[in-house]
């Protein structure tokens, strides 16, 4: 097919020669150019009509490549779709966990800060003084935790207020601590630090929440300290 194309050049390039000679003459006389430019188109058209199979052999098999070629594209493009929606779906199945672990866990937090599951306890000597308060969610697990202190061991775990959500317990605990003057660093039997630092964010919702336990259960505590900022 290619052979015959090549052998066609040739001969329409000898025909377009005589245009140019018909050109050249035709400067001279329109009666030339016109009878040259049908004697071209008969030549062409003779050229053509003797080599119709190579001619027509040739475009087919070009137009077969040309679809060849178009369906191989068509197939990579279909294919890079796929895969992009196939990794867009991973990705927001990805996305779809992770937000749901994230709700989960918030549930989780949220439930168990307003459960009430907390016990504010003192541990007291025999006379019945406290020297050091505490918070739990385990009186079991903190009573042994308690026992293996040597510091702490002799002192006798005493519930105060139970069925606290964490708000109130936490806050409870420092009135408590306050009220008993539990706080000493220099003696590993009292508590070392506050239960709530003066500069937790919460402060003031710990602190209200656990000024409604004490006058809940009747303590009479000073309003210094159930007002207290840790200024």
């Amino acid at each position: 097919m290619a052979a015959t194309l090549m052998g066609f050049i040739p001969i329409l390039g000898k025909a377009l020669a005589t245009v140019g000679a018909a050109v050249g003459t035709a400067l001279a006389s329109p009666v030339v150019l016109a009878a040259a430019v049908v004697s071209t188109v008969v030549v062409a058209g003779v050229v053509v009509y003797k080599n119709r199979d190579g001619i027509s052999s040739f475009f087919s098999h070009a137009w077969n490549k040309g679809k060849a070629l178009v369906g191989a594209v068509a197939t990579a493009v279909a294919g890079a779709v796929d895969n992009s929606i196939k990794d867009i779906k991973a990705l927001f199945a990805k996305a779809a966990l992770a937000t749901t672990t994230a709700i989960a866990a918030t549930a989780t937090a949220v439930k168990e800060t307003l459960d009430p599951i907390y016990t504010v306890y003192k541990l007291a000597d025999e006379a019945g003084t406290a020297h050091y308060v505490g918070r739990t969610k385990n009186e079991t697990a903190r009573k042994i935790a308690h026992r293996n202190d040597p510091n702490r061991a002799h002192l006798e775990f005493v519930p105060i207020a139970s069925g606290l959500n964490r708000f109130q317990a936490r806050g409870y605990e420092q009135i408590m601590m306050l009220e008993c003057h539990t706080i000493n660093t220099a003696n590993r039997m009292n508590n070392q630090i506050n239960g709530i630092s003066p500069h937790n964010k919460k402060l003031d919702i710990y602190m209200e929440a656990g000024r409604g336990v004490a006058e809940y259960v009747g303590n009479q505590i000073s309003n210094e300290i159930l007002n207290w900022t840790g200024k």
